[in-house]
């Protein structure tokens, strides 16, 4: 609960400051810039630990792929009506995927220009503006993907 706490009050906070700048494009501008540029980095982890916990995740996710497709093909033998072979799962022969190629600035103008203007009352800024500031965004989306 205490970070739910936390974050509704952080949230709430900078909507407050938003909101008091009013109509005043360039308070908007700086307080908005300030919460996206922010320098704070999360040191609580060392790379090991990010890299072991990335792989535990990924461990956790493939295990209960495999346990969901267990308990389908062993319910699909059990039904008395064949399963049509679309609905079969065919084994894995391809690579793994283990590595994530780093993320270029076309890929994040695809995918932002791809995306709805929907905003959550979680964000602090605005979808469509990110859209619409997509290529003055897309630098920091590229660091934060790949720190």
């Amino acid at each position: 609960m205490h970070d739910f706490d936390t974050n509704e009050s952080r949230e709430s906070h900078c909507r407050q400051r938003i909101q008091e700048a009013g109509s005043d494009h360039r308070q908007r501008w700086k307080i908005v810039s300030e919460l996206l540029h922010s320098k704070d980095t999360d040191k609580t982890r060392t790379d090991d630990e990010n890299r072991n916990l990335c792989c535990t995740f990924a461990r956790y996710f493939v295990d209960k792929i495999v346990k969901l497709r267990e308990s389908v093909s062993d319910m699909s033998r059990v039904l008395p009506m064949p399963v049509h072979t679309d609905l079969s799962f065919p084994l894995h022969r391809g690579p793994a995927l283990d590595m994530l190629s780093p993320v270029t600035a076309d890929e994040v103008i695809r995918v932002l220009s791809s995306s709805p203007a929907k905003s959550s009352t979680m964000d602090i800024i605005l979808t469509s503006l990110v859209i619409r500031c997509k290529t003055g965004f897309f630098p920091e989306i590229i660091a934060h993907v790949h720190s």
